[in-house]
């Protein structure tokens, strides 16, 4: 019998050991006994016999099925760099436990099949060969930045076409695929089948199917969401990040970490090369280009007779604005031109629901959420009052829990629903659709507005950071945007960074074909350096202010953050277990310690939450420094501690 060490999907970082008959393959798929039941895990290590205590034997080898040491050692890395178990790791890599035990059928690979290629600039050319050489080059991180409309997809389904004819395996990682069904349709012309889908709203059967599917080397394109990037690639060759400045590759909860980088983690593990695409770069990502670590190849120009907008600032202190009203006169004229003219408007305004706050005009007393320190906020068109951080909901009412006064609660500030209800009053025929997540809940309604959309069968856009997603509409020719300033206020380092890249990004829906489309920005701050730069398009002069900015503030990328949040229903013992890691801090020239202090969402879904923000000097390992501090004193057991390494939300 020999000694095994087996990794489980559970919140450990250790392995347990067992007995096994045979020498078993590092990798190798079982199941075990584990307190009582039965549980699927990974021989983590392998060793002879050598002890006489008695060892429980494993259940079940599964024939078939061993992961690769590049996914053990990508397992291993994404665990000691985000600071989490490597059994929670291990879990998202056996995200379709059934697929050890049903019946699976044997497809065919995917295979391109009279692909239809697209004509290219030179410029698409020029970028696409340099791409292609890479592919039998080892690793590499290639930023395809391209403005708005310049072709980057066309670019990089080239490398997808070469590396399935080389028989290898292609993922791509977009950041919100429910809104991906046009992309889906283009893969689909393009290469003859469709690709593999991975993300959360699968089936089991298909969710299984398609692990195994990609374990066989039989999906041989993959577009997925983050966890698709945990998916068991025999024979992997290829990993695209598209749009990858976008927040939502960054998991927030449960695991936290950052699928663009890990991305690039495994693409090096694999030896293979990785494409980030996007029209605004994280900041982040030009500094590693400016040093040398990434290549960027740049795109210019729109592809096809496409031309960027112009932009257009409009000051609302110079504004006449009627009370109640978010439009000014120069966008409603607009508007109103566009509508005249059988082209397409999008309003985009980055808050949901009717209003962002319900007040009392007779005590002035705010509706809260009873579980977080967040106003709750009005959907009329339901008829609730609800919390966008832990979901509670009541119905709306005219009387004010506070001091009973009736017929006094009022709606301060637009949402998107408040905005289309303008929009009616000023334009009665007008056809609009809001793009929400409350709205857009499922692919099948998505492909049907979209549709609506493409064939004008909508007039005006109205939607959140939703419509900033790479969508393409042929027709629409004027991007309003109400609000440029709101983003501007959050209070974390990227709020200028984040601002520059939304407004961009919806900026560049305008005008996509033939006809030059025009953005309107409605500001308090005509002057500010993110709206200057995106008149002039001068997108290098934003960057190098705000490299400076954070090289002068010691912040990320000059400096790694850590944010360490402790949570309990306890509010007391909460800052007790703060008090005492305060105590035993580390005390280094290359790492500041700042707290422990109230997180600025401080109660949250009933959770009492104290916060301390690390930094640290990117020579440093803090990642180990970390866990010898948190190892260094007793947590209490109601007390939960979250690490979230390069945070990309301070709330």
């Amino acid at each position: 019998m020999n000694k095994i060490e087996v990794l489980l999907p559970l919140p450990f970082n250790g392995t347990f050991t067992y007995q096994a008959s045979g020498n078993l393959a590092i990798g190798q798929v079982v199941t075990i006994p584990f307190r009582s039941v039965q549980k699927v895990g990974v021989v983590w290590h392998n060793k002879p016999q050598n002890n006489t205590r008695t060892l429980k034997t494993i259940t079940e080898c599964k024939e078939g099925f061993c992961l690769k040491p590049e996914l053990l050692s990508f397992i291993d890395r994404v665990a000691a760099y985000n600071i989490i178990p490597k059994g929670m790791v291990l879990k998202m890599v056996l995200s379709a436990r059934e697929v050890f035990f049903k019946e699976l059928k044997e497809v065919e690979p995917q295979l391109v099949n009279n692909a239809e290629l697209a004509t290219l600039t030179a410029e698409q050319k020029k970028a696409s060969g340099e791409i292609i050489a890479k592919l039998k080059s080892g690793h590499s991180v290639t930023v395809l930045d391209g403005i708005t409309g310049s072709g980057k997809t066309e670019v990089y389904l080239d490398a997808i076409y070469e590396t399935i004819k080389q028989g290898r395996q292609a993922l791509v990682l977009l950041p919100e695929i429910v809104l991906t069904s046009q992309l889906i349709e283009r893969f689909e012309v393009r290469f003859g089948f469709r690709p593999l889908e991975w993300h959360s709203a699968l089936t089991p059967k298909f969710r299984r199917q398609g692990w195994f599917d990609v374990y066989k080397n039989r999906a041989k394109f993959v577009v997925g969401a983050r966890s698709a990037l945990f998916l068991p690639f025999d024979n992997l060759g290829l990993i695209i990040v598209d749009e990858e400045h976008d927040q939502s590759f960054k998991q927030e909860e449960s695991q936290i970490y950052n699928a663009r980088d890990m991305a690039v983690l495994r693409a090096s593990i694999e030896g293979v090369p990785v494409i980030l695409s996007s029209a605004t770069p994280s900041v982040e990502t030009v500094y590693n280009s400016i040093s040398g670590k990434y290549q960027s190849l740049h795109l210019t120009s729109r592809y096809g007779e496409g031309i960027l907008p112009e932009v257009q600032i409009i000051d609302l202190g110079k504004q006449l604005m009627p009370k109640g009203q978010w439009l000014s006169p120069p966008l409603k004229e607009e508007l109103g031109k566009n509508l005249q003219a059988h082209r397409q408007s999008m309003l985009f305004l980055n808050r949901r629901g009717y209003s962002p706050i319900t007040l009392c005009g007779n005590c002035l007393h705010k509706l809260a959420c009873p579980n977080c320190n967040f106003f709750l906020v009005e959907h009329r068109g339901q008829n609730i009052l609800q919390c966008h951080y832990c979901g509670h909901k009541e119905a709306a009412s005219k009387v004010c829990p506070n001091c009973g006064s009736i017929d006094k609660m009022y709606a301060v500030g637009p949402g998107v629903e408040r905005l289309e209800e303008e929009v009616k009053r000023a334009f009665p025929d007008v056809r609009t659709v809001v793009l929400t997540s409350d709205t857009v809940t499922n692919r099948k309604l998505v492909q049907g507005i979209l549709q609506s959309i493409t064939d004008h069968k909508v007039d005006i856009i109205i939607g959140t950071q939703m419509v900033t997603k790479g969508l393409h509409f042929p027709k629409l020719d004027l991007v309003g945007v109400v609000d440029a300033d709101s983003s501007m206020m959050c209070g974390d380092i990227r709020a200028l960074e984040r601002t520059y890249q939304l407004l961009y990004q919806v900026s560049g829906r305008a005008g996509r074909e033939s006809d030059r489309g025009k953005v309107m920005l409605q500001t308090y701050d005509p002057d500010n350096i993110v709206l200057q730069n995106l008149i002039s398009g001068n997108r290098s002069a934003f960057i190098s202010a705000e490299l400076a900015d954070r090289e002068a503030a010691n912040m990320p990328p000059y400096t790694r953050i850590i944010l360490i949040t402790l949570t309990s229903h306890n509010e007391l013992r909460n800052l007790q277990v703060a008090r005492d890691l305060s105590k035993a801090a580390p005390d280094l020239d290359e790492v500041r310690v700042l707290g422990p202090s109230p997180a600025p969402l401080f109660l949250l879904r009933r959770q009492y939450r104290h916060r301390f923000v690390i930094i640290a000097q990117r020579s440093v390992n803090i990642q180990k420094i970390i866990e010898q501090w948190l190892g260094s004193i007793p947590i209490a057991r109601d007390v939960k501690i979250k690490i979230d390494v390069d945070p990309y939300s301070f709330s």
